[in-house]
């Protein structure tokens, strides 16, 4: 057998080596034939199964996502970036505003980081749409006003569940976990290095 393999092979006759593997080896029970295995070894049936198993899954996740809110009728959720952390309670409303019992617009002076704070609701069409009642704590400017993006993407998932897809595309429920690098002893800053002179 193994000579006639041998002969099989440098003539190129792949298909009698597959032929007398089928008839020689013994049949296992249980096992399919030797062209079903090659068939399903093949790379776009893999993928293709990946993909599946990738859709049951999600669909699973998806399932499992319910609408969360407390006894007033309120979706409450928790924002953070850099060093500060926003909690957010949102209700249907005509779209009013607090944060550390404050309006927006004196919170939060310049237009962009306004319009951090609104960008859940534009990506999701809800603007005006909502009750808005936060408190942030830390950071500065910037770190407030995307921990209140945050807070809101996630707030409005649990509202309705039916809204996490858009918002996770633009990205705004991700904590966004960028810190600044700590200084290190003997260096100006994080990398930066005192000048040095040779002499």
């Amino acid at each position: 057998m193994l000579d006639n393999w041998g002969d099989m092979m440098e003539e190129g006759n792949f298909a009698g080596v597959l032929s007398m593997l089928e008839h020689r080896l013994p049949k296992i029970s249980g096992v399919p034939p030797l062209d079903e295995l090659i068939q399903r070894d093949s790379r776009e049936e893999r993928r293709e199964e990946r993909r599946r198993m990738e859709e049951a899954l999600q669909q699973e996740y998806a399932s499992r996502r319910v609408r969360s809110v407390d006894h007033l009728g309120r979706a409450y959720a928790t924002g953070m970036r850099k060093t500060s952390v926003a909690r957010v309670w949102i209700w249907p409303g005509p779209g009013s505003l607090s944060i550390n019992r404050r309006p927006l617009d004196m919170h939060f002076p310049q237009l962009e980081r306004r319009a951090d704070v609104l960008a859940p609701f534009e990506v999701t069409g809800l603007l005006g749409g909502f009750n808005v009642m936060a408190t942030v704590k830390g950071g500065g400017v910037t770190g407030q006003a995307q921990a209140l993006r945050h807070g809101i993407s996630c707030a409005l998932q649990k509202w309705d569940p039916e809204l996490r897809p858009p918002l996770k595309a633009a990205g705004f429920l991700t904590r966004d976990s960028r810190v600044v690098e700590r200084k290190k002893p003997g260096r100006a800053k994080a990398r930066k290095a005192f000048q040095w002179v040779k002499r």
